[in-house]
């Protein structure tokens, strides 16, 4: 065996144990707090590991695939590394590692397709990962001393071997030995992950509960209006609209998170903004003053909408949190280079209060006493703080979409 080459790849696999751990922690972090907070690889709308770790992709059975991927990491590079060091001939762990290796290749194969086709973005850790994968599996068969007319016959001849029948393997596989080790590692990290996401402390509702309670619910007839900002796709199957006050701590909260964990249907879901202030400057429906500043900043994202800038003022708005005010909110508008004059004058016009007025309207009619309140096809998101429950309505609206 070609021993510098194992210590290459155990070198490679701890690079990506690194990464993955890295991915794992964002991973835990954005499922415990949101994503208001960005990682340092949530670069821009193109380089964004945050919308890979927010996907329904990044998890299996609810655990972290990058964890799941660190053990595989270190499992083959403990094997690579086995090889190299040893005196004897340790053909059969290298041979394990490489299939190993080649499985985290076919499924890193599947994983790009998904985040650059589906999701749209380029993740670096991720992307650091499928090179280590190359690594591995390319140099785990140079190990192997396997030319590539005969890796064919290698697989057949390990087979063969496996079940006592005469081969050209030239080493006997220790089948029971390695599947042990590679159970009881897998076994044992998603033990671990299981505990570091809470245990049995996160059940609760679960989710087909939760799936079940949401599609018992009576069905809003909502009428959409053109004028609302729109995000994903216009003409998308399924549509989802939001009432929000830009200053409700829950509704900051929604803004961070839903559109990033509906990335994956952007083609497929047309999501609406719709404003519901509870402020009484511009809202007739409250009985008690509540937000002094949210008909000004209600305001102030219709003057962006209609500058062609919505989502980016929209977030930008919500992090002012408590420093929310007219000097600040047109002070956002000079860092884009509008004319502040106008801006202001959008803000106090007639026009801009009857556009908001006509959001109150339409959240009357839809019975919204609160915010913020999501609706996906006429019906209350009302465990939308659960990235999976949010995913798997998406999911099952599309294909009622597909059977009407």
């Amino acid at each position: 065996m070609r021993k510098r080459v194992l210590f290459v790849v155990a070198v490679a696999c701890l690079a990506g144990a690194v990464l993955a751990a890295i991915s794992t922690s964002q991973y835990l972090r954005i499922h415990e707090k949101g994503m208001e907070e960005k990682s340092f690889c949530a670069i821009s709308e193109v380089i964004d590991c945050d919308i890979a770790s927010a996907s329904s992709y990044s998890s299996v059975a609810g655990m972290p695939i990058a964890w799941f991927g660190l053990v595989a990491y270190l499992l083959i590079g403990s094997m690579a590394l086995f090889g190299a060091i040893s005196k004897k001939n340790r053909k059969s762990s290298v041979a394990v590692a490489w299939f190993l290796s080649i499985f985290a290749l076919l499924y890193s194969i599947r994983m790009a397709y998904l985040l650059f086709a589906v999701l749209g973005v380029a993740c670096i850790e991720c992307i650091g990962m499928y090179i280590v994968n190359v690594i591995a599996a390319f140099g785990l068969w140079r190990a192997l001393n396997t030319p590539l007319k005969d890796t064919g016959k290698f697989f057949l001849d390990y087979i063969r071997a496996v079940f006592k029948k005469p081969s050209g393997l030239g080493f006997q596989p220790k089948i029971v030995a390695h599947a042990f080790v590679v159970i009881a590692a897998f076994g044992i990290g998603a033990a671990v992950i299981y505990n570091l996401q809470g245990g049995p402390a996160q059940k609760g509702v679960t989710l087909k509960e939760k799936i079940n309670a949401h599609y018992m619910q009576s069905l809003y007839d909502i009428p959409v209006n053109p004028d609302w900002p729109v995000w994903g796709n216009p003409d998308g199957a399924v549509t989802i609209i939001e009432f929000s006050d830009f200053e409700c701590p829950f509704c900051r909260l929604a803004a961070f998170n839903v559109r990033p964990y509906l990335q994956e249907f952007k083609k497929d879901v047309r999501f609406y903004f719709v404003n519901y202030p509870l402020d009484q400057s511009c809202n007739p429906y409250l009985e008690h003053p509540m937000h002094m500043n949210a008909c000004l900043a209600a305001y102030a994202v219709e003057c962006a909408n209609k500058l062609g800038d919505f989502w980016s003022f929209h977030d930008d708005v919500f992090k002012l949190k408590k420093n929310m005010n007219r000097d600040a909110i047109i002070g956002l508008a000079e860092k884009r280079n509008w004319n502040p004059q106008e801006f202001a004058a959008c803000l106090d016009s007639e026009e801009t209060k009857k556009r908001i007025l006509a959001d109150i309207e339409a959240g009357k009619r839809a019975y919204i006493s609160g915010t913020p309140s999501l609706i996906i096809d006429g019906r209350r998101l009302k465990y939308w703080r659960d990235p999976n429950f949010l995913q798997a309505v998406v999911k099952e609206e599309k294909k009622r979409a597909k059977s009407r």
